[in-house]
């Protein structure tokens, strides 16, 4: 686990809510995994974009 520095924290802010995938945010803030950057922006009150499942998952599943 490595401390959050001043500039990381500003980068999550300003590009966190406009991020595509969260994935995008880790090539940014590269010292930090997923799981980390989703939970430092929780705790910062920030949405980020939650995964979703492809078209191709959704109709397997309704189709069982």
């Amino acid at each position: 686990m490595t401390r959050w520095t001043t500039t990381e924290l500003t980068t999550l802010v300003r590009e966190g809510p406009s991020a595509k995938h969260v994935g995008t945010l880790g090539k940014l803030i590269p010292g930090h995994t997923l799981a980390g950057i989703r939970a430092k922006a929780r705790r910062c009150g920030l949405t980020l974009p939650r995964g979703r499942k492809t078209e191709a998952m959704q109709e397997a599943m309704r189709h069982g």
